[in-house]
């Protein structure tokens, strides 16, 4: 989504770095439940997230672990209905064919399960989004893009990311 539709992230606090010492300062980047409980922190999150979304996206849907806040809190930002999924079944919320489909997860492990329940639904994934890779992502199962917001060296340090 770009800025035109939503006029309230216009000066939004969007510092990449701060964002990735705010995530490993709040029980390190694997530990998404302390950091995805802290308001300003999932806040801020979503608001990167939601510039990285096509404009033609209907629906949210989130995989892996801390879901529904991750699902809800980019679902606040950008006005979007949510869903979330675990293993191949929906968990909450709904997906409808036709679809195009915003898949997100905090971790780029969790994105292939995710877009095959989208696809099952016979929806689209418009955009595949990882908060966090271990590398820089080389796309799903079907070579389409997925953009992450940080890449985690071998060190465990979190870098600005990228997408294939």
């Amino acid at each position: 989504m770009n800025d035109d539709r939503l006029p309230h992230l216009a000066g939004a606090e969007l510092d990449l770095d701060e964002l990735s010492a705010d995530l490993t300062a709040s029980g390190g980047a694997d530990d998404i439940g302390a950091w995805i409980s802290r308001p300003a922190v999932a806040r801020r999150i979503a608001l990167h997230i939601a510039r990285r979304l096509p404009a033609t996206i209907d629906r949210i849907v989130t995989a892996g672990p801390e879901a529904s806040a991750l699902a809800a809190s980019v679902g606040l930002v950008t006005g979007l209905p949510w869903a979330t999924v675990e293993a191949a079944a929906v968990g909450t919320g709904a997906i409808h064919p036709g679809e195009q489909i915003a898949v997100i997860t905090a971790f780029a492990s969790d994105i292939d399960d995710a877009v095959q329940a989208v696809r099952d639904r016979r929806a689209a994934p418009g955009a595949v989004l990882a908060i966090i890779s271990s590398e820089a992502p080389n796309g799903m199962m079907d070579g389409s893009p997925v953009h992450s917001l940080f890449i985690r060296d071998g060190h465990g340090d979190l870098h600005q990311g990228a997408s294939t």
